[in-house]
Parts: C-alpha cells; sequence; structure tokens
C-alpha cells in the first residue's frame, strides 16, 4: 500500500468505527422490527426453522424472530452491537445464538441454516465488489437446498436523492483520483455519509450476482410496496424508499 493510501482509513475500518459508538447502539436498541420485514417473514418462513442473521447489530430482526419461534444465529462484527442484543435478547425472554463473525469471513459447515437475513440495508457497508460477491456465495453455501435469503438496500438511482451525488462521484473517480486526489480506497459508487461508509447498490447488478451464483428471484419490491400491497414495476429499480426487498431461493 503506498504511502497516500495508509493516510486514510478503509472503507472497512470507518464502518467498525462507527458501529461500535455508543450512540449508535442506543439507536439501534430503539428500533424493532417493520411491517414489510413481517410480511415477507410470514409469506417465506416456516416457524421452527433456522434463520442466520447476518449483521445483527443490537438484535432488531434477530430477537423478534426468536420470539416468533424460529431458531436464530445473529452475527456481528461489533462487540458493542453484541453486547446490546444480548442485553435485547434476556429483556425479552428470547433465546438467541450471538456470535462475534465478520459477515466477510462466516465459519459455519455446508447448508446450516434454512433461510438467512442480511437487512437495514447492512449490504451497503461491504466493501470491495470482490468481497459482496464472496459473501453472497458463502450464503449460498449455509442454506439448505429450497431455503431463502432476504436482502435490503436502497437504489442507486433513487430519485432526487442519489442522482445528485453522481456527478460527483464520476469527477472523483474518473478525474480527481487517477491525479491521485482523494481517498485511494474508493471506488466509482462508494460515498461516506453521516459518519460511516456507504456503497450506492444498483439494484440490476445485485439480482445479476444473486442470479449468477444460482438463486432463485421470487421477489423484489420496495417496502412501500409490500406495506401497501403493491406489485413491483420497472420503476422500483429508482425507487427512493428506505428499503428494496430481494427475496430468493436455493434450489432444491
Amino acid at each position: 500500500m503506498n504511502a497516500k493510501a495508509t493516510k486514510y482509513l478503509t472503507p472497512t475500518d470507518v464502518v467498525k468505527r462507527e458501529y461500535s459508538k455508543a450512540r449508535i447502539v442506543r439507536s439501534l436498541l430503539e428500533k424493532s422490527i417493520w411491517p414489510s420485514e413481517e410480511i415477507l417473514i410470514t409469506r417465506y418462513f416456516n416457524k421452527g426453522e433456522s434463520i442466520l442473521d447476518i449483521a445483527c447489530g443490537a438484535g432488531r430482526i434477530a430477537v423478534a424472530l426468536a420470539l416468533k419461534g424460529f431458531e436464530v444465529t445473529g452475527i456481528d462484527f461489533s462487540k458493542e452491537m453484541l453486547d446490546g442484543a444480548r442485553m435485547r435478547a434476556e429483556q425479552n425472554k428470547a433465546n438467541v445464538t450471538f456470535l462475534s463473525m465478520d459477515a466477510n469471513e462466516m465459519k459455519f459447515p455446508d447448508q446450516s441454516f434454512h433461510n438467512v437475513v442480511f437487512l437495514y440495508n447492512a449490504y451497503e457497508l461491504i466493501w470491495k465488489e470482490s468481497n459482496r460477491v464472496k459473501l453472497l456465495k458463502e450464503i449460498y453455501r449455509i442454506i439448505k437446498p429450497g431455503g431463502h435469503f432476504i436482502l435490503t438496500s436502497r437504489s442507486s438511482f433513487a430519485f432526487y436523492k442519489r442522482w445528485l451525488a453522481w456527478p460527483w462521484l464520476l469527477l472523483r473517480t474518473y478525474i480527481l483520483k487517477p491525479l491521485g486526489i482523494g481517498n485511494p480506497h474508493l471506488e466509482l459508487c462508494d460515498v461516506f455519509s453521516k459518519g460511516t461508509y456507504h456503497r450506492y447498490q444498483s439494484p440490476f447488478s445485485i439480482r445479476k450476482d444473486l442470479n449468477d451464483i444460482g438463486f432463485l428471484c421470487k421477489l423484489f419490491n420496495s417496502g412501500c410496496n409490500l406495506e401497501a400491497n403493491r406489485e413491483a414495476s420497472f420503476f422500483t429499480n429508482f425507487s427512493s424508499d428506505k428499503c428494496l426487498y430481494f427475496v430468493v431461493q436455493k434450489p432444491f
């Protein structure tokens, strides 16, 4: 790594630093399961099945799933988040296995879980395309045949919001970076916002990656559409909704 690169934290380091902060843990402890998540869990998961909650944070989803009768394992790289998650589980008398584990370095045997969830747009925090593809392949490996994987991300083409950032992202990547100006770790769609790193994800590329790995697409829709019982359209790819849902299945 050159001297300039060592001046900057990598996006992964930024995420780890941000999600160890007490105020972030407190804010996540205040959040609960969303109606759109309830809809999909009811539709695709069967009571008693095993579920892996990747980047479980302070246990928002893991505890809710355990209380619904699922066998839940939650993993996160943040000790502070896991401490909060265990406290939430204890307060709610929920039986959840919480493990300190990085999503990029999962250590589970093949076909360990009936289903996997990776929610609250945590997929946007995974740095580098190679790491994202590796993670999706690992998820495919550890899901049992017929099991479902629910993933969320926001659209990189969101109306009015993310569109405005694209001129800067193009300038930074194709003009400034070759001149040695700015953070050399950042790829085209990488941004720093509200103290942490995000990846502007294309819904089209996410679906392609999932399909190439072997998953079968069962649903793509926005949270607002799900809650209003509306079907997705082509324009859902450009939605400014806080979550776009991808539900895929590993073939039998």
